[in-house]
């Protein structure tokens, strides 16, 4: 792996981009300058060359994900495998309404595979999925002139055991029932109010399911995980506080901790899963030692190689797998307020005080290269 220059540290993206390139460069030098106290600069020309690095590396990784996505959940639920998007937003009219608006692809998600050219697929799709849904509904969204789309996930499940567990309605899907099984809500799907389950109806009725998710921008990740004090990163799944290697994150929900070890076990196996070789390079077990949040999963880092179909295809790319068993999902999602989180926080807050005026600097250069986490995207026809 890569280091930093002078610490002996990992990189902080070394499982994704070359020594020589420009993003190792600035990206080394800002952890050196949060360490030393001081404010870097970087020539407009070096910026420059390191944001094209990065959407070209994206769209390597958009690319591959969603055969990888797929052939991951064929080999957990057969090719009885049912597609789901959740897209998460604001309706606005005379009060704003915090909600998720839920889209079933199906059983052959093509638009998840066709290729977007200067946005990554997910946006191209959640933008165009979002608007027919809206257009569909139509005057159910009376009263309301905009929708802002903030963040969308992709959620893979068993067909067979939707319908064994009643969240199939008339052939079709009940969203009202199934959202919130999944993901925690702010109160509605799309404007119909739902409520959170007990845990005892989350273990009796919860599918199991595998998600994916595509970092839009590495900004933040990066500032935090710089802004740590020394000898904090650390490599091959040691401590808390790693090198990125979850810029794509798939998390497969299981039943029962004894099936979260087996597939940790699988997967150390050098496995083909579908057209792709599995490496494995790296588990950390926050079950043993959650992070100061209070998550807790198996992080399994491999590296997967297209093979097959799909050699030649895709560039081999590093993933990130966090493997989590049914009820720690419920606790890891749906549980609020928990000590854990507030010390987390509180020691968030301290650590922000303490380099607010670095942070600030490298956060306006490293925006430049990976772009704003948040970036509404706004449907005005409604």
């Amino acid at each position: 792996m890569g280091k930093n220059y002078h610490n002996g540290e990992p990189h902080l993206l070394s499982h994704y981009v070359s020594p020589d390139s420009a993003i190792h460069q600035i990206i080394a030098n800002t952890r050196q300058g949060f360490l030393a106290g001081e404010k870097r600069r970087f020539g407009e020309g070096l910026v420059s060359k390191a944001k094209s690095e990065f959407q070209t590396k994206a769209r390597d990784l958009d690319a591959s994900t969603y055969p990888f996505t797929q052939d991951l959940s064929r080999h957990l639920y057969g090719s009885d495998a049912r597609v789901v998007m959740l897209v998460e937003g604001m309706f606005h009219g005379s009060e704003p309404v915090k909600s998720i608006i839920p889209i079933d692809f199906g059983f052959n998600p093509y638009l998840l595979f066709k290729n977007s050219g200067s946005t990554t697929i997910d946006e191209r799709v959640t933008v165009e999925q979002t608007t027919e849904f809206l257009d569909r509904v139509g005057t159910a969204t009376n009263g309301f002139s905009s929708f802002a789309i903030a963040a969308s996930r992709f959620f893979y499940f068993k067909a067979g055991e939707l319908e064994q567990k009643g969240f199939m309605k008339d052939g079709e899907l009940d969203m009202t029932k199934l959202v919130p099984f999944i993901s925690p809500t702010p109160g509605y799907i799309v404007l119909t109010p739902v409520r959170t389950p007990s845990i005892g109806e989350y273990m009796e009725y919860a599918p199991v399911h595998t998600s994916y998710r595509q970092k839009a921008s590495l900004a933040s990740k990066l500032l935090k995980l710089a802004s740590l004090p020394y000898g904090s990163i650390q490599e091959n799944g040691e401590g808390t506080e790693q090198p990125i290697s979850d810029w794509v994150a798939h998390r497969p929900v299981v039943g029962t901790l004894d099936e979260v070890f087996e597939f940790e076990s699988f997967l150390r196996s050098a496995p083909r899963i579908g057209n792709f070789d599995v490496e494995h390079i790296h588990t950390t077990n926050f079950y043993e030692k959650p992070k100061p949040s209070g998550f807790k999963a198996l992080k399994v880092v491999v590296l997967a190689h297209p093979t097959g179909a799909n050699a030649g295809r895709f560039e081999p790319s590093v993933r990130g797998i966090q493997i989590v068993d049914k009820s720690t999902y419920f606790e890891n999602e749906f549980v609020e307020g928990r000590t854990s989180h507030l010390d987390y926080d509180k020691r968030r807050s301290t650590v922000r005080k303490y380099v607010r005026g670095l942070r600030s600097h490298y956060a306006k250069i490293l925006e430049q290269i990976f772009g704003r986490d948040i970036k509404p995207i706004i449907i005005t026809q409604l």
